[in-house]
């Protein structure tokens, strides 16, 4: 996890996704918290990326 500075209140805390390995779907990530699927298709150019999971969590993809 990474602590990064928040736009309105104090700082968040980033979990880290993970990545989808099931052979029957396509590329993508799960939240770390829930595991609910939060982005598919491919992720090279979001290396960086900070999505927010409908659980409330911040996942860096």
């Amino acid at each position: 996890m990474r602590t990064f500075p928040g736009c309105w209140v104090g700082q968040r805390t980033l979990l880290q996704a993970e990545e989808i390995e099931d052979v029957g779907l396509e590329e993508g990530h799960r939240c770390g918290a829930c595991e609910r699927v939060i982005f598919t298709g491919p992720s090279s150019e979001l290396r960086h990326t900070v999505i927010r999971c409908s659980c409330g969590e911040f996942n860096q993809l």
